[in-house]
């Protein structure tokens, strides 16, 4: 049962982070090689990192047992996904909302980005009061910049998408 349950884990966060961008032309305005395996390494929550350089996706389990899944892509335009899941999580747990999407943002994000989560989340702070909510983060320079979370059945999903051109 516990082989199934880690088998449509891992299905779920390819499904979440399936997202197919192109890139019209070799000449980029953004560097496409700037993520690499390396990026994640440095970071403190990563225990074990996959890292695909050809689809630019990191799939990581943090040191606290959370599966993490980081889509990035750059060339003509900018973005990322950024997915977490937890679980098994509880009502009594629905607090620690705000550390899950700092954890999140810590491995995923650079330094501009984490700060604009971190001051968002202390001006506006979350709690759960659906199964699923999108916070935009207020941002200029970004077309979009939100945090979201899905409760689904007794896991969490944490997300955080931002897209520039």
């Amino acid at each position: 049962m516990n082989k199934i349950i880690q088998i449509v884990t891992i299905l779920l966060l390819i499904s979440l982070s399936s997202i197919q961008i192109a890139c019209a032309s070799n000449k980029c305005v953004f560097d496409k090689d700037y993520y690499t395996k390396e990026y994640y390494s440095d970071k403190k929550e990563p225990n074990h990192i996959t890292w695909n350089n050809k689809n630019k996706t990191a799939k990581i389990l943090t040191s606290n047992g959370e599966l993490t899944s980081i889509k990035h892509w750059s060339c003509d335009h900018i973005g990322l996904h950024a997915v977490m899941l937890i679980g098994p999580y509880s009502d009594d747990n629905f607090s620690q909302i705000q550390k899950y999407f700092l954890s999140l943002a810590a491995i995923s994000l650079e330094e501009p980005e984490y700060k604009a989560v971190m001051n968002q989340l202390k001006t506006e702070p979350i709690s759960l009061k659906k199964d699923s909510e999108i916070f935009n983060i207020k941002n200029d320079e970004y077309t979009e910049f939100y945090l979201k979370y899905t409760v689904a059945n007794e896991s969490l999903v944490v997300e955080i998408k931002f897209y520039k051109s």
